[in-house]
């Protein structure tokens, strides 16, 4: 069984050479996007899919804390222990244009993915990697 990383935000852009670069080295690829059914995740499957069929595509929204643990236990079923996280994803304000105007929505939609769900779900993925040592 070879080794499984996850990497989040990899349907386009540096998640999506991460998969990649990973796939090449022999690992499992667990591929993360909003959906797994766009265009881009069409893309980024046709481009992976000639590396290795240990291709795994799973939606979920990082910035969703309380599924962290249910999704990564759902991966772990399916393709084995999570032994490298690429915690990638990310995204930008809702609708680009001067600062001053930014809402408060678009405001908290970034923090919740860029920081809230990058943090838990790399804290999620270290208590998994500490109860298997």
């Amino acid at each position: 069984m070879s080794a499984v990383a996850l990497v989040t935000g990899a349907t386009r852009g540096i998640g999506l050479a991460c998969a990649e670069q990973l796939l090449q080295r022999g690992f499992t690829v667990v591929v993360n996007g909003l959906s797994v059914e766009d265009a881009d995740a069409n893309a980024a499957r046709q481009r992976l899919e000639k590396y290795s069929e240990q291709v795994l595509f799973v939606a979920f929204d990082v910035a969703d804390e309380a599924a962290h643990d249910i999704l990564l236990d759902e991966i772990e079923n399916k393709v084995g222990p999570i032994s490298c996280l690429v915690n990638n994803a990310g995204i930008g304000v809702i609708e680009r244009g001067d600062p001053l105007d930014i809402s408060v929505e678009s405001y908290d939609r970034c923090q919740a993915v860029n920081a809230r769900g990058l943090f838990f779900l790399s804290q999620a993925f270290g208590r998994r990697l500490r109860e298997r040592s």
